[in-house]
């Protein structure tokens, strides 16, 4: 078994804090150009040939079944008493600048760190990979976009669509389906335009253990 870590934006561990994130999707670098999915010890299997002549295994940086993942995340220490913060836990937007430039209480409370900057010790998050495949993206399903943390709800008048039901994953994020809400999302975390490129990605399957 070994501990790898693993970045997730401020929505995304809120989601998996609240049981609505089982899987994540990265892109695989690089992009072969013909892959055997299921090759030896489930790994992809890459060739510049189509016959898979001139094999290569590319492992997957994410780990297999049994690994571990520790979760980088925005964070920062609280200006009075040093204890860890992090932004999943103030909102997406607003709420957690606010806090950061000292607007409730006058005097800045924290300066967000970069999840990329997150130590080992500082991660509150420890998952277990319980699968993984490589696919392209757009054979997510309806399913796996609901384990991506997509989540169909009705927001209250003035939020969002109004208070229309719709697929999303954070405030004011609305659409007509959970793989549509995913594309949304991809575009979000990748850039316009990512989602129409259609790459092959990792799906890593995981569930949230204590540490």
């Amino acid at each position: 078994m070994t501990e790898r870590p693993i970045l997730f934006t401020a929505p995304m561990v809120r989601a998996i804090l609240d049981g609505r994130k089982t899987q994540t999707r990265r892109v695989v670098k690089p992009q072969p150009i013909y892959i055997c999915p299921k090759g030896p010890a489930g790994l992809p299997v890459l060739s510049s040939q189509p016959n898979f002549a001139d094999q290569n295994t590319i492992p997957c940086p994410y780990g297999m079944p049994g690994d571990r993942l520790w979760v980088r995340e925005t964070w920062a220490r609280d200006g009075e008493d040093g204890t860890l913060m992090f932004r999943a836990d103030l909102g997406f937007g607003g709420d957690a600048d606010d806090w950061e430039r000292g607007r409730f209480e006058g005097v800045p409370r924290c300066r967000w760190r970069p999840s990329i900057h997150m130590p080992r010790w500082a991660s509150r998050i420890l998952l277990e990979v319980t699968g993984v495949r490589v696919e392209r993206l757009w054979e997510i399903s309806p399913p796996d976009a609901e384990a991506e943390g997509i989540v169909y709800e009705i927001r209250a008048p003035g939020m969002g669509r109004g208070g229309r039901p719709g697929w999303g994953w954070a405030e004011n994020e609305y659409a007509g389906s959970a793989v549509h809400g995913y594309e949304l999302l991809w575009n979000q975390i990748h850039g316009p335009g990512s989602w129409d490129a259609n790459p092959w990605v990792w799906c890593v399957e995981f569930r949230r253990i204590e540490q």
